[in-house]
């Protein structure tokens, strides 16, 4: 048994010695994943945005009642939108970095 622990040991530092020496690499795979997943939520939204102007269209026609749950849904329509429009203006500076590095 200590024999095998030690084993385990070995492996677990030679684990961490990999780990360790390609932290740069991990980081920006970490980066990668962060924007991916944010782009693709953003993509979620966008995707979303027609069911949800239609729901705050109904709910505008509905009268009085449904006033407050509308101005609701056009505040989340608004900040969809702003997220929107700030995902295209980073999207915008990065193309323009890029292609300022192949000229």
């Amino acid at each position: 048994p200590l024999l095998l622990l030690l084993l385990l040991l070995y492996s677990l530092c030679a684990e961490c010695s990999n780990l360790v020496e390609h932290h740069d690499k991990i980081r920006a795979l970490s980066r990668a994943h962060r924007n991916i997943t944010q782009v693709l939520d953003e993509l979620g939204d966008v995707i979303d945005l027609p069911i949800r102007a239609a729901a705050v269209e109904e709910l505008l026609q509905s009268g009085d009642e449904g006033l407050v749950a509308a101005f609701e849904g056009l505040t989340v329509l608004e900040g969809t939108s702003n997220n929107i429009k700030e995902a295209w203006r980073r999207f915008e500076h990065c193309t323009s970095l890029h292609s300022g590095l192949n000229t």
